[in-house]
């Protein structure tokens, strides 16, 4: 593998234009899954991963809050928000979050 430690970004673009959708369904999506949770650990005191969990904090009371949190998707949206949406009801549930979800075939 690589070595990586000086890089400082990567961009790619998940419409296909630079790597395929199947990569990044297949290989990155699955390795930001895997990798983000340590990866935020670690850097968990840094000034921009401190401020995007700060806004977690405050979006997180404001879910709390909501009588009913209602999400829906197709399984073969056209723009993969399915994958996202799992994420994020993960995110809810492991939260204790009430909220309704439905992936339906398309």
């Amino acid at each position: 593998m690589p070595d990586f430690k000086d890089v400082s970004a990567v961009v790619t673009d998940i419409e296909g234009t630079t790597s395929s959708i199947s990569f990044v369904h297949d290989v990155l999506f699955p390795y930001a899954a895997e990798h983000l949770p340590a990866y935020v650990r670690a850097h968990a005191r840094e000034p921009a991963v401190a401020e995007q969990l700060q806004a977690l904090l405050e979006r997180n009371s404001t879910l709390e809050s909501l009588e009913l949190l209602f999400i829906d998707c197709g399984s073969r949206d056209e723009f993969h928000l399915h994958h996202g949406a799992r994420m994020f009801v993960r995110e809810l549930e492991r939260r204790g979050i009430r909220h309704e979800y439905e992936e339906f075939d398309d």
